[in-house]
């Protein structure tokens, strides 16, 4: 069985494990099936740094509205201590089940194959309008964890973020946001390519950067992050996966091939909010 845990190297399951089912979802609308979060990059790989108590910031504010989705969740061929739903999960049905400072839940006992549960989801519907007027008055604990980045990082993120400013002139967080979500997806001339080839990790932003543009989720997500986090905005890493094969009326079988990460922004009042920047 798979062991679906935030460290995990999603490019192992997008290559020689994609074929495996690894969950079964009935949810009445797909989502993004979120397990956790990563928040440290040592200029390699994304960590988490999760303990219990912490404070990253509120989730998802009152002011925000919301969605209210209930999905059923059955392990197939995996084993894991994540619990998966959309995001927010506010509620789940595991009686040891825990919530972390950053959202996730997690089992003491992990579940494997045959095991199920329920999810109640609060998935935010915030507007732009709020988002645009979000400002930067970033707590402290927020600032000091999710704007963290290498001191020996490649020039070339300094600049392709100076050039996102350039050339998209965003006024606000929430702009920037987008502008570098619309730089990955469209404008920068960027590849997803499931073989992309990283085999030196301590050269994997500059080549997708400034050298052949080619990658899949977790170098789009990893670049969004560090690119927020250069132009000041805290963001972090979520690990889980995208909605899955559709197997009849809100069914979805989860495969390796749907292991996925993404990003996740902080605005003040408002919350972490997430954003796609995989083609």
């Amino acid at each position: 069985a798979s062991r679906l845990t935030v460290q995990a190297d999603v490019g192992d399951y997008l290559n020689s494990g994609r074929s495996a089912e690894l969950m079964r979802i009935r949810s009445p609308e797909p989502l993004l099936w979120r397990g956790g979060t990563l928040d440290h990059f040592d200029g390699f790989k994304w960590s988490s740094t999760v303990e219990p108590g912490e404070d990253d910031g509120e989730e998802i504010s009152a002011d925000v509205p919301v969605r209210k989705v209930e999905q059923r969740v059955e392990i197939l061929e995996a084993e894991t201590s994540l619990l998966f739903g959309g995001y927010q999960v506010s509620s789940v049905s595991v009686r040891d089940a825990q919530e972390r400072s950053d959202g996730s839940w997690t089992t003491v006992q992990p579940l494997s194959e045959g095991s199920s549960y329920r999810v109640l989801s609060r998935v935010p519907q915030p507007t732009t309008e709020q988002l645009r007027s979000a400002g930067i008055a970033y707590p402290a604990v927020v600032g000091e964890k999710f704007l963290q980045l290498p001191e020996d990082r490649p020039g070339i993120l300094r600049q392709t973020a100076q050039k996102i400013e350039t050339d998209y002139n965003p006024q606000t967080p929430y702009d920037t946001a987008r502008a570098i979500e619309r730089y990955l997806i469209s404008d920068g001339g960027f590849t997803y390519n499931l073989n992309a080839d990283y085999n030196r990790a301590d050269k994997a932003i500059e080549e997708f950067l400034d050298g052949n543009k080619e990658g899949f989720c977790t170098q789009f997500a990893t670049t969004m992050a560090l690119l927020l986090r250069e132009l000041g905005l805290p963001s972090r890493v979520a690990y889980g996966a995208t909605r899955g094969r559709e197997e009849g009326p809100d069914e979805y079988v989860i495969t390796g091939y749907n292991v996925h990460t993404w990003v996740e922004v902080y605005f003040p009042g408002y919350g972490w909010i997430p954003f796609e920047p995989t083609i």
